[in-house]
């Protein structure tokens, strides 16, 4: 539910409620204000209670805090968001046979941290540009005060070509690091860290499942603290003019290159070597082709045939059709 124009000065109230599943929860209510000046800056602040299973992992996420963000633009088409977060979190089991590396993260915390979030959308539109590029930066600071203590970067780089024939070349790359800021346990925990693998989301690595690759301890798979991945694709149109003007323009097609890797270790000087040998030499790799169909510009649907290229005997792979959805491609 959202109220415009509370009291006529372009402030706006949200109340939202979303159940996904009997343990799939969030409550979030918020306010948001714009100010005045040449940077066309907004203010927020928003009350939140969250509860996320992660069924590939065994644990349950719950988190209950408040949120304060100041948006502004810095350039054309560069915004900006400054947030502090506090929340209080809980991590349980999801099951008996929650592995026990998951298992000693289990209990409450608190963390306290600011976060900067930085974009560069140049793109002439989000879900299949045809031109432009995007940079998005991440950088996350929690201890100021509280449990958790760590440093997160996470960043991301697109470049669309335009080719003849309505063709479309485009690159991606993203990558990302955790660094505790002390050997307590409760400096960060497996919610804090990345994840890789799966047809759609933050984590995409098309030919593997869902966030499967990395360490694993039973059958739950543990994140890791540092990750890149990067993709190539080459994007056409329906082949002679199918539903061009109308219901055509909402498919492409595409053939894909993707590769990643991600290790549990951390970009300290006593380690940096090893961690760029790991990240380099182990890495996953898989092409194909497929299908999309956006859904306005909100979210879009991939049917994509998969060919793993390069994998560990350890990971979960995909040889064959895929099927992904989401708001989040590589």
């Amino acid at each position: 539910m959202k109220l415009p124009n509370l009291v006529g000065r372009g402030e706006r109230l949200s109340i939202d409620h979303t159940i996904g599943s009997i343990y799939n929860k969030s409550s979030c209510i918020g306010i948001m204000k714009p100010l005045p000046g040449p940077w066309n800056m907004e203010t927020s602040a928003s009350l939140f209670n969250h509860t996320l299973p992660n069924n590939l992992s065994s644990y349950i996420f719950q988190a209950t805090g408040g949120l304060l963000e100041l948006n502004f633009e810095s350039a054309k088409k560069v915004r900006h968001s400054m947030q502090y977060e506090g929340s209080w979190r809980q991590l349980e089991p999801s099951s008996r046979s929650t592995s026990f590396p998951v298992r000693e993260q289990s209990g409450h915390s608190f963390k306290s941290s600011l976060r900067h979030i930085m974009t560069l959308d140049h793109r002439d539109e989000p879900m299949f540009p045809t031109r432009g590029i995007l940079f998005k930066l991440v950088q996350e600071y929690a201890g100021v005060g509280g449990d958790a203590a760590f440093v997160k970067h996470d960043s991301e780089l697109q470049v669309n070509i335009p080719l003849p024939y309505e063709l479309v070349v485009q690159g991606s790359l993203k990558m990302g690091v955790l660094r505790p800021l002390d050997n307590s346990i409760l400096s960060h925990n497996i919610h804090d860290l990345f994840f890789l693998g799966g047809p759609s989301g933050p984590s995409t690595l098309r030919g593997f499942d869902m966030k499967s690759i990395g360490s694993k301890s039973q059958k739950d798979f543990l994140g890791g603290r540092a990750y890149w991945c990067t993709a190539l694709h080459l994007y056409s149109r329906l082949p002679l003019s199918v539903g061009r003007g109308t219901w055509g323009d909402y498919f492409r097609l595409h053939a894909f290159l993707n590769a990643g890797n991600i290790t549990s270790s951390t970009f300290i000087p006593e380690d940096f070597g090893t961690t760029c040998q790991t990240l380099l030499q182990d890495f996953r790799a898989a092409y194909g082709l497929g299908i999309g169909f956006r859904l306005g510009n909100a979210a879009r649907v991939e049917l994509n045939y998969c060919f793993p290229l390069r994998f560990l005997k350890e990971d979960s792979i995909v040889q064959g059709v895929q099927f992904g959805i989401g708001i989040d491609f590589l």
